[in-house]
């Protein structure tokens, strides 16, 4: 039995799902990290090769069952990469024929467009838009990281609410609701002791401001206004990364869907989104479909691995899977004709 399988990894957990020849599925996983340039080698190499046990054993097979065909999206690898070290790193993680690796931005987009010319939006700890045609071409906006870039990210929306929070903790501005939430969403005794939790790991720290946008959204959604304020400025932001895209690869003629996807697109729900869909418009894009992944990321990476050995019977494994996973969204009907 030839078994295929699609991987997410990620900073923080690492999915791994299988399927036999005729599109099956025959069991799935979860790990721990595998962005290798966060959490090291070792550790991703550890809860690839542990996830992939995991599913084969789930799915009655033995944990050494080498994969036919399996594809990997990480967020450690550059779009459409060719080198030749991190391959041969993801080949020691995957006893796998053949092996397809890309950027986890390319299995978002993928999940969105099946394959056609489109864009897709990632907001999350950090952010970063890509485009990508039919044809290969691409255009990459943002990804800088949280240092120098991230606008419009979980982690750029958690600073702004720690930066408001300890301001009015000083008295440096008026009084406002963030010091009180940020309090209560950490559970501090005083605000002070912001400095030992944010200082004492670096990583550990960047995930704890990030963790902070949830206050944001926890405002936004009672439209207190500072964290309108908020929103709306890491929503033209992303808007003007998405538009910096269309321009480049000239969308302007074809219908095309933007994919979204993320935690802050997600908490952010339908108010983000008709927001983001105002700015766009603003901007002259035109002709678009804002949409979330029909389909998990996994999932996604499982039907590229049907699709790069050429399977015959891809188109019908195809709607089988959609039928099985297929998100259902009333943000897909967010369209502009």
């Amino acid at each position: 039995m030839k078994i295929f399988a699609g991987y997410d990894c990620g900073g923080s957990k690492t999915k791994c799902i299988i399927a036999d020849e005729s599109g099956e599925i025959l069991a799935s996983a979860e790990e721990g990290p595998s962005n290798f340039l966060s959490c090291g080698y070792e550790i991703a190499r550890k809860s690839i090769k542990e996830c992939t046990r995991q599913a084969l054993i789930k799915a009655g097979l033995e944990e050494d069952q080498k994969i036919y065909s399996a594809y990997i999206g990480s967020a450690s690898v550059e779009l459409f990469s060719q080198n030749e070290r991190i391959y041969n790193f993801f080949r020691s993680c995957v006893n796998a024929e053949h092996l397809g690796i890309n950027n986890d931005a390319y299995i978002a987009w993928y999940g969105t467009t099946f394959g056609s010319t489109g864009i897709i939006s990632i907001a999350g700890t950090g952010a970063v838009t890509y485009g990508i045609r039919e044809d290969g071409s691409w255009k990459k906006v943002g990804g800088w990281g949280y240092l120098i870039g991230d606008d419009g990210s979980g982690y750029s929306l958690g600073r702004k609410a720690l930066q408001l929070a300890v301001k009015s903790y000083d008295g440096t501005i008026e009084k406002n609701k963030f010091e009180e939430e940020i309090i209560k969403f950490f559970g501090l005794g005083s605000m002070r002791e912001l400095v030992g939790m944010l200082y004492h790991d670096p990583y550990q720290g960047v995930k704890i401001v990030a963790s902070a946008a949830r206050c944001v959204f926890e405002l936004f959604n009672v439209d207190y206004y500072l964290a309108v304020e908020v929103i709306d400025e890491a929503v033209s932001q992303i808007a003007d990364a998405i538009y910096a895209v269309y321009s480049s690869l000239d969308l302007r003629n074809q219908f095309i869907k933007i994919g979204v996807s993320g935690g802050v697109f997600y908490r952010g729900g339908s108010k983000l989104l008709d927001l983001l869909q105002s700015k766009l418009i603003e901007r002259g894009v035109e002709k678009f479909c804002l949409t979330f992944p029909h389909i998990p990321p996994e999932v996604s990476a499982l039907l590229l691995s049907y699709s790069q050995v050429k399977h015959q019977n891809y188109e019908k494994i195809k709607q089988a899977i959609l039928c099985r996973f297929k998100n259902n969204n009333e943000v897909d009907q967010n369209c502009v004709f």
